[in-house]
């Protein structure tokens, strides 16, 4: 409706992934909670833009609550695409990666008695993913901007990101079953 539909091509991709996924793929699971939470902060992130309050859960964390559902750095980057004030050519890139990140925090709160409850294999499945996609919107990405790789448009743009997510999605259950680190299959594909 509003033209953005493009800058979630890769988050389309994991939800795919995900579904796929049969240890991913369970109603009421891990990745099901997950999911309902990245997708209420996006939900959120309009709401703010809009003038809204947010509807997604305060989460209690010992003596501190998070009283944001993950959705303010989504309204930075929904008002950044709509008027176009981004500064360079991938300030609005770093600004949605930035944005997922937090809305992936927010989700990792909000599944944590789910990824505690898990046996361990699936405990460790969770982990790799996890560690890895972190590692690519903060450090893997930004740390790449200026590689060979195309940036903008490219395979480090969310808009086009979900080849490198399709790519990377079989090493994700064979790292994870085998212990291995999924960030060095990240590397190895990227060098």
């Amino acid at each position: 409706m509003h033209g953005l539909g493009s800058w979630f091509n890769d988050i389309t991709a994991v939800l795919q992934f995900f579904r796929d996924d049969p240890d991913f793929s369970p109603a009421g699971g891990w990745a099901y909670r997950a999911d309902t939470a990245v997708l209420q902060a996006i939900q959120d992130g309009w709401r703010i833009k809009e003038g809204k309050v947010p509807i997604g859960l305060s989460l209690g964390l010992g003596d501190a609550t998070l009283k944001i559902s993950g959705g303010q750095k989504w309204a930075t980057f929904f008002q950044m695409a709509n008027d176009g004030s981004a500064t360079s050519d991938d300030e609005d890139v770093l600004a949605r990666l930035d944005a997922e990140q937090m809305g992936a925090d927010y989700a990792w709160l909000t599944a944590l008695h789910l990824y505690e409850a898990a046996d361990k294999r699936l405990q460790n499945k969770i982990g790799v993913f996890k560690q890895n996609a972190d590692f690519y919107r903060t450090e893997f990405v930004p740390g790449h901007r200026n590689s060979i790789f195309q940036w903008r448009g490219g395979i480090f743009d969310p808009r086009t990101a979900d080849g490198v997510v399709s790519v990377m999605a079989p090493a994700l259950s064979v790292s994870s079953e085998l212990g291995y680190q999924f960030n060095t299959c990240l590397v190895i594909f990227c060098q």
